[in-house]
């Protein structure tokens, strides 16, 4: 969709994409008696859009062409009109408001997109793409079309409203003036204001009530019997099946029927039922009365095959017709049943009849081709074999099994997938099978590369349906984009990715064994994807070992990478980079850049990011792009993951604004290659939010955030896990502005859904219940914080099996904190210990270290044990100097310390050192607030200083207030913040 400069003129063959039938009185609204449409002209505002032209009217509204003024983007507006008695208003609209949310709720290429649906006091309107091109009417009545290319168009078209179906939904007004065709030739069904869920109960019996009573009363001689009906709608009468002209529930089996009328007018150029008025009209569908067709209009004859398809759809009984709109579809793919017979007779006479010489040789190539490409019709059906109703049917019973709400949502949307992948599938396996006939100078080397990657995508179907089939809850969760994930066949079809390919051994015996190795480590991917990472290493250790008797040294780096992939998922991170190390290594002896750069690229993150050495992350991350550079590949999502990288280890060594500039081109980058909804854009979106939060750029972040949030609703659901981590961020941006009444019910969602898909000793759900904690504290409610935090420290030495991990370090002095804040000091000693406990031996950790010391030297100050607590603090100080990362502030705490000591120990003033931390604009307030407290107390109240601490103390949290009453108190100390 274009967007532009809202002057621009709109050309004769843009339509919107609810078009009317036409702009004349040719409508049922003027027949009936409708009351006339309020035209809005050019500039005129509905609800945030402005008008640009009325591109037409029908019987519920009017369609402008409008332009949306926030995304800069042109689109279709049709408005109800806003006159009548109020009952006829109100009923239709009800049925526009039912028309958007219908819409909404169906993502597929062959279908409407609808932006928006709102309100403006009385009128209801829906935004939608504007789409340029035609109806299906012109398209049909444009030129003669020959039977196939007919045929194709509507298996798109059935595609669609199989997608429709899938969202169980029944479109139930399905004709050629519904069908829209865009100017790449794509079809897209529109026009759902007689849409309505399969399931009743949601519909006012009033308007049930309307719909009876005006199928009932039939329709007038000279009434046009193409229109649709509307008022209460039910229909265009000429594509109406004998269930909803009998006043019967409309089903999906009525709009197969709609679509077999459609498509039989467009073969035959006349409709297969005749009838001048409704009570013959009726009478002919009722009693299956199909007329004899004329020579449709192309000339060439329609195969019987076509018209058996097409009777079936057309019987007057509901269950007698195609299963579903699907199984419609799939027979019109299949083609004639008969044809493998009639080849094989063909041939035959070829072989008895053909005479010796030329004649006789032609006859035989002749017969050799159509053997082939009858082969070639198998090699593409065999997705279809696997993908079929039993297989369908499967998937549906295990997705039914789980305790997932959303389980038969998101079944539905891994079947959109999976028929999307089958279709495209066979198209390129037959392509590349019929290439030798059709195109002889084409690359045979190329052509087996292509065909061997489809069929590992076809291998990749089989295991996914055995994966799926298990109705695993965690892997329910995670199915639709597990399936997005691995069915993409466009890499299939990438020539120059295909030909940079390293060759394969010579030997065949060799060469079969690495193919069974390379398609067993593509299996991991699956375990990757639904976060079987134990399993997946397995594997992947198994292909690597045999990997080496093979001495193929490119088998041999992506058997590594697989490795490296799984460490890293499972927290092995030095191993995961020795393997990546490795993987890169071979790679790059044995050309094969694609794969040295995708090494590169996981060194960047895994080096700089979880290992906290940013310099080396860089260096891998700059080496990442020389080799996508190389490769041609500076606009790819690879260079975008890139950049992503490379902004976060900026972010890390305190280089704010070049990391947010990264993270935009990384962004820009995003949105140039995939739409503006894509999970990826939603991906680099949560990646900006974290840095600008650093900045205190929280309007931005929290937009960014809130977008983000809106793509992968979209994309996964509400209560997907990965839904919850944008959640899980949104609710620290909240926590970090002290917007404790926002973030606490987002955490208390994220903590719902993860707790159900990934299990109670997750140790996400660990981070929640410290999140929690921390609102916890910070609203000065300490029992409740102590417990939260106790509750992660359970989940997370579960998580860990009490093996050390920073993970306990972590919740651990997040527990003493608190506990110290709550007047605990044993308690508090204990969990200190337990942190330094979980960091032993991870140098790596020093920032846990260094809190724990802390902590256990505020204790130690507090008890009056200075000579522990100057050790404590210079521990904690040492600790802080050496870890990788920005901690200013705790080294600042650290000064603070020793000041204090001095001051007590010595009688050294501490003044001029603690003035120094409390002016310093580089660390927190509650920084400030600590160093101004101590100055205050060896200040005996100075009124100057407490009115300092005063304007501070008005915009922090309760728990800042208890620890400035303890330092202020008599007690000999008190603890940090």
């Amino acid at each position: 969709m274009d967007g532009g400069d809202p002057s621009d003129e709109r050309s004769d063959e843009e339509f919107a994409s609810l078009t009317p039938q036409s702009r004349s009185h040719d409508d049922w609204g003027a027949v009936t008696g409708q009351p006339k449409d309020v035209i809005r002209e050019p500039g005129s505002h509905v609800g945030p859009y402005i008008v640009l032209e009325q591109l037409g009217a029908g019987g519920m509204g009017v369609v402008y062409s409008a332009y949306d003024a926030k995304l800069d983007r042109k689109i279709a507006l049709k408005v109800l009109r806003s006159e009548g008695n109020d009952e006829t208003a109100a009923v239709a609209r009800l049925r526009l408001v039912a028309e958007g949310r219908a819409l909404a709720r169906v993502s597929h290429p062959n279908v409407v997109t609808v932006f928006d649906v709102g309100t403006v006091e009385s009128e209801v309107y829906i935004a939608m793409e504007l789409v340029r091109g035609q109806t299906l009417s012109r398209w049909r009545d444009a030129s003669a079309r020959a039977w196939p290319e007919v045929v194709e168009m509507f298996t798109d078209i059935a595609a669609g409203l199989g997608a429709v179906h899938d969202a169980s939904l029944v479109h139930r007004d399905v004709k050629p003036d519904n069908i829209l065709i865009d100017q790449d030739g794509r079809p897209r069904v529109t026009d759902f204001g007689l849409a309505r869920p399969e399931s009743e109960a949601e519909v006012p019996s009033s308007l049930e009530l309307q719909e009876r009573a005006l199928v009932q009363s039939g329709t007038g001689e000279r009434e046009p019997l193409h229109l649709t009906r509307t008022g209460a709608r039910v229909g265009t009468p000429a594509y109406m099946a004998s269930e909803q002209m009998q006043g019967r529930e409309a089903t999906p089996a009525s709009d197969q029927f709609a679509l077999c009328v459609a498509l039989w007018e467009c073969l035959y150029g006349q409709r297969p039922f005749h009838g001048t008025s409704w009570v013959s009209l009726v009478m002919a569908v009722s009693e299956g009365q199909i007329r004899e067709p004329p020579s449709p209009p192309a000339g060439t004859p329609i195969p019987t095959w076509l018209r058996g398809v097409l009777e079936r759809g057309l019987h007057p009984d509901p269950a007698e017709r195609w299963p579903s709109v699907r199984a419609l579809r799939e027979a019109l793919l299949a083609g004639d049943p008969l044809r493998n017979r009639r080849r094989w007779l063909a041939g035959l006479s070829v072989l008895v009849l053909g005479g010796a010489g030329v004649a006789g040789a032609l006859g035989a190539r002749a017969a050799e081709e159509r053997a082939q490409r009858g082969a070639c019709e198998s090699l593409a059906a065999q997705a279809a074999e696997r993908w079929n109703d039993d297989a369908r049917k499967k998937l549906r019973a295990a997705f039914a099994s789980s305790s997932i709400d959303d389980a038969l949502e998101l079944e539905a949307g891994v079947e959109t997938v999976l028929d999307d992948f089958v279709t495209t599938w066979s198209s390129a396996r037959s392509e590349v099978c019929l290439a030798p006939l059709e195109s002889p100078a084409t690359d045979s080397e190329l052509l087996s590369r292509r065909a061997d990657c489809l069929d590992d995508k076809l291998h990749t179907l089989d295991s996914l349906l055995d994966t799926f089939a298990t109705g695993d809850d965690v892997i329910v969760s995670r199915a639709r984009s597990t399936a997005e994930g691995l069915t993409d066949v466009e890499r299939c079809s990438d020539e120059r990715r295909l030909l940079r390919q390293p060759p394969r051994p010579a030997d065949p015996q060799v060469r079969k064994r690495v193919r069974d190795l390379e398609r067993e480590l593509s299996q991991t991917l699956i375990h990757e994807h639904v976060g079987h990472y134990d399993e997946g290493l397995r594997r992947a250790k198994e292909a690597l070992v045999a990997a080496r008797t093979t001495e193929h040294v490119p088998l041999l780096a992506t058997a590594s990478y697989r490795v490296a992939v799984f460490e890293e998922k499972l927290g092995n991170y030095e191993e995961a980079v020795d393997a990546w190390a490795t993987a890169f290594h071979d790679a790059s002896v044995s050309d094969d850049e694609l794969l040295a750069a995708e090494a590169a690229s996981a060194l960047a993150f895994a080096e700089g990011y979880q290992l906290s050495r940013y310099d080396a992350g860089i260096r891998w991350s700059q080496m990442a792009g020389i080799l996508l550079e190389r490769l041609d590949m500076t606009a790819s999502l690879a260079e975008a993951r890139r950049l992503d990288t490379l902004a976060v280890l900026n972010e890390m060594k305190g280089r704010l604004d070049e990391s947010i500039a990264l993270h935009h081109r990384s962004l820009d980058l995003r949105r140039s290659l995939v739409p503006a909804t894509h999970q990826s854009v939603g991906y680099g979106l949560a990646n900006l939010a974290g840095v600008l939060q650093k900045t205190r750029r929280f309007d931005e972040a929290e937009a960014a955030l809130l977008e983000s949030l809106s793509i992968f609703e979209d994309a996964f659901g509400p209560d997907n896990p990965t839904t919850a981590h944008v959640v899980n961020n949104l609710a620290g941006l909240y926590q970090k502005t002290r917007q404790y009444d926002k973030a606490d019910p987002l955490l208390q969602r994220v903590l719902a859904i993860w707790s159900t898909r990934l299990g109670d000793d997750h140790p996400d759900v660990g981070d929640v219940y410290n999140a929690l904690g921390e609102i916890r504290r910070g609203q000065g409610n300490l029992d409740d914080a102590i417990a939260m935090h106790e509750r992660a420290l359970r989940v997370h030495r579960r998580a860990h099996d009490g093996e050390p991990h920073p993970d306990i370090a972590r919740t651990a002095n997040q527990l003493g904190q608190v506990q110290a804040l709550a007047g605990q000091p044993d308690a508090a000693t204990a969990s200190f210990e337990a942190a330094l406990a979980a960091v032993k031996e991870r140098s790596e950790h020093d920032d846990d270290r260094g809190r724990a010391y802390h902590g256990l030297a505020d204790l130690a100050l507090r008890s009056g044990a200075h000579d522990d607590a100057r050790v404590y603090f210079q521990r904690s100080k040492r600790a802080f100097e050496v870890a990788s990362g920005d901690h200013e502030n705790w080294l600042a705490r650290a000064r603070i310390g020793l000041a204090v000591l001095d001051q007590l120990q010595h009688d050294t003033a501490a003044g001029p050192s603690l003035e120094a931390v409390a002016t310093d604009e580089n660390v927190g307030t509650h920084i400030r607030i600590e160093a101004l407290a101590w100055r205050q107390r060896f200040a005996r109240h100075d009124a100057g200083l407490q009115a300092r601490l005063d304007a501070l103390l008005a915009n922090t949290d309760p728990d800042v207030a208890v620890y400035v009453q303890r330092v202020l108190s008599d007690e000999p100390s008190a603890p940090a913040l």
